[in-house]
């Protein structure tokens, strides 16, 4: 099937015009006249953009068949900043294994409402086997002030595969 995470976003999922463009297996699937036939550019659900100040994120990752050793990150950009921040995203546990499901918490400096700009997840190697990674879903969630929990992004079956050095943008969504 084929999935795009440069697939222009459905007005439904931006609170402001989209600064996407067609991607290369979009354009595959233009060229072969698959769109309509399981060939789809990729779209994800969009939360709304919090009214209270971040001061976290819940990252849950689900691998494909291409299970990784090799570090992976989160990272966001405000748009108060020029530099994107980034956390590995890492628990005790054997993360980014064949099909499973791993969740992290990361705390941050508090993000004012407005002030988020996009998402990234990169794979910086550093692993003991160098490989890519399969990411099969990422789902993101705000951490609150005051306890409270919003969905920022659900991306399914984006089955994208990341290789050392690269990053993925999930910037679909406005905040």
């Amino acid at each position: 099937m084929c999935h795009d995470q440069h697939a222009p976003a459905t007005p439904s999922c931006h609170h402001q015009p989209s600064r996407r463009r067609l991607g290369a297996v979009t354009l595959t699937c233009l060229a072969l006249g698959l769109l309509g036939a399981g060939c789809e550019p990729y779209e994800p659900t969009c939360g709304e953009a919090p009214a209270v100040p971040i001061h976290g994120f819940e990252v849950t990752t689900v691998t494909g068949e291409n299970a990784t050793d090799m570090d992976i990150h989160f990272c966001f950009l405000r748009k108060s900043a020029a530099d994107v921040e980034c956390y590995e995203l890492d628990t005790s546990a054997d993360n980014f294994e064949e099909w499973q499901t791993d969740s992290f918490q990361l705390g941050v400096e508090p993000i004012a409402p407005g002030d988020l700009e996009l998402f990234l997840v990169r794979n910086v190697g550093g692993g003991w086997f160098e490989s890519s990674w399969d990411m099969h879903s990422v789902t993101v969630t705000a951490l609150l002030e005051g306890g409270g929990r919003a969905l920022l992004y659900d991306g399914t079956d984006i089955d994208v595969n990341i290789e050392k050095g690269e990053s993925v943008p999930l910037d679909e969504c406005a905040y």
